[in-house]
């Protein structure tokens, strides 16, 4: 009778295990790519050679997170095209509505001499947790002197994502002399970015996969 009941709690958390809902493979988004271009704001390189020196001209679209645990997985930037090379996207913590400091910056894996138009992926290379309701920043800029490149804007400021996910404004920011300067965020359009995620695996599942095996692994020992 002992025997019985054990291989029917085996059973039934074996079945709970493999048919728990389970969605860290699904990618969801937080997107306006498919709005309509209006236009484009340089991110240039800059260089102190010539007269005037030319600032480095970096750019930054905020995004808000909704409820729930995610890792982010990408971000997709229409770009329109350029040249130089050196083009480097980040995420960046927000600070005052605006990015944060190089410390609490993380770089992403992608083309970095995005020369002709077109959408453009840059993956995270490692695990980065995004916090819940929290406001992120994805900074373009370019390393390279004389270099430039565009990022496409929208003044269609709607957007397809889940429920309490947002983007918000856009913002750039001018370098020069070792100095930098966020300026006031615009609230009249976005650049063009979408936003891969993916959720934080529920560790129900992998504890009772445990659970039945250490059961299963008793039972034989007896």
């Amino acid at each position: 009778m002992k025997i019985h009941k054990l291989k029917t709690v085996l059973a039934l958390l074996l079945f709970t295990a493999f048919h728990r809902p389970f969605s860290a493979s699904a990618t969801i988004s937080v997107s306006d790519l498919s709005n309509t271009i209006s236009g484009y704001f340089s991110v240039m390189g800059g260089t102190i050679i010539g007269f005037p020196p030319q600032p480095q001209v970096s750019c930054a679209q905020s995004f808000t997170t909704g409820t729930g645990s995610y890792t982010l997985q990408d971000v997709t930037l229409s770009l329109s095209g350029g040249s130089g090379g050196g083009f480097q996207v980040f995420i960046y913590t927000n600070s005052a509505g605006a990015p944060g400091n190089f410390s609490g910056r993380t770089s992403l894996s992608g083309n970095s001499s995005p020369n002709t138009a077109g959408l453009y992926t840059y993956n995270a290379t490692n695990t980065l947790n995004l916090n819940a309701s929290t406001t992120y920043w994805v900074v373009a800029l370019d390393a390279n002197s004389n270099a430039g490149y565009g990022w496409n804007e929208t003044s269609d400021l709607s957007y397809a994502g889940l429920p309490g996910w947002s983007i918000g404004n856009y913002d750039s920011s001018f370098v020069l002399g070792g100095g930098i300067s966020w300026g006031t965020p615009d609230g009249s359009s976005h650049f063009s970015l979408g936003v891969d995620i993916s959720p934080v695996p529920e560790p129900g599942s992998g504890s009772l996969l445990v659970l039945a095996f250490s059961l299963l692994g008793w039972k034989r020992g007896r």
